[in-house]
């Protein structure tokens, strides 16, 4: 088609528009949406990427059952991480050549932490659960979004209550192995002792650890009066309050 830009009125910048804005092929119109789906369904982390995965599907199913976007599907493509970055890494490398259209995922901040700068190069939307603060930079990251708060809210709300709340002056703080664990712990330490409290312990644990009697114990010896715990892991949050219930 040719675009006679007098008569339309517009320079050659704005035939670019105006091409844009010609009916697309009905192919492409009625092609689904197709977004690639980053999920932990095996492993550590798994028990909280569940409830990520059934609501993915479930609201796929309900816009499909509603006539889909602007009458497009949506298709979702799965992929486990299993809660390794680097297997995320390999499913998001699969998705980009497979030209999904967008990325919703991982679920976790450091399955992200390790893809977000793969993403943005393949300039692709990545929208994702994942909390912590330098995954979203509007500049490095254009295309990046969360759906949740950042972990600086998180840390606020937590630092507040144990301040104004439990009045207290000296906290443990743990997290799991992950870098998302890693990072909040350091990250949390910071504001804590901004905020003018004390550190009294701080610790590293493995998400599959089982008896975590031996860090209550240290931390109380520290003269914690609160324990926080910076963890992906439901299963790991379970076991630290049997074993803080059973610490007498």
């Amino acid at each position: 088609m040719t675009i006679n830009r007098r008569k339309l009125g517009i320079g050659a910048a704005g035939a670019l528009v105006a091409a844009s804005i010609l009916p697309r092929p009905a192919i492409a119109q009625s092609q689904p949406i197709r977004i690639g789906w980053l999920v932990a369904l095996t492993g550590p982390i798994s028990a909280s990427a569940a409830g990520h995965h059934r609501g993915t599907i479930l609201g796929a199913e309900t816009i499909n059952a509603a006539g889909g976007v602007k009458g497009r599907r949506i298709e979702i493509v799965t992929q486990d991480t299993q809660g390794d970055p680097s297997k995320a890494v390999g499913g998001a490398q699969r998705m980009i050549a497979d030209k999904v259209d967008a990325l919703w995922g991982p679920t976790s901040s450091g399955e992200s932490l390790a893809i977000t700068a793969l993403v943005a190069k393949a300039k692709m939307p990545n929208i994702h659960p994942c909390v912590i603060d330098s995954l979203i930079e509007p500049l490095r990251y254009p295309n990046a979004f969360r759906s949740a708060p950042s972990n600086a809210q998180w840390d606020e709300a937590v630092r507040h209550y144990c301040r104004s709340v439990l009045k207290t002056k000296r906290v443990a703080l743990f997290g799991d192995t992950s870098a998302y664990g890693v990072n909040a712990v350091n990250d949390s330490a910071r504001s804590f002792v901004t905020d003018g409290m004390e550190i009294a312990d701080k610790a590293s644990i493995d998400p599959t650890q089982t008896d975590l009697l031996a860090d209550l114990r240290r931390a109380r010896e520290s003269g914690a009066e609160a324990v926080v715990l910076w963890s992906n892991s439901v299963g790991l949050v379970s076991r630290l309050l049997n074993a803080r219930a059973a610490v007498s």
